[in-house]
């Protein structure tokens, strides 16, 4: 299976970008947008109803995209490695029965 290994290794990764880039963003996405939402509303609490909103959605924001991106870039890394691994497999296993190698 030398040849199916690397065919494998390659789809593997590639499967593994993908799918964890998607799911990354999607993830990402709710996540920084709860969170920015729950920020944004504990700030607007704080500083009064007029400038709350003002300043409640610029942190909320702010929070929403550091937040998701951080949990997006995580959860991405992971599923990706996981999906790439499965599938890479597969397809070296495939590749290196019809090799022969």
């Amino acid at each position: 299976g030398k040849v199916g290994a690397e065919v494998g290794g390659e789809v593997g990764a590639a499967v593994g970008a993908e799918v964890g880039a998607a799911v990354g963003a999607c993830v990402g996405v709710r996540v920084g947008a709860t969170v920015g939402a729950e920020v944004g509303v504990e700030v607007r609490g704080k500083v009064g109803a007029e400038v709350g909103a003002c300043v409640g959605a610029a942190v909320g924001a702010e929070v929403r995209a550091a937040v998701g991106a951080e949990v997006g870039a995580a959860v991405g890394a992971c599923v990706g490695a996981t999906v790439g691994a499965i599938v890479g497999a597969e397809v070296g296993t495939e590749v290196g029965a019809e090799v022969g190698a």
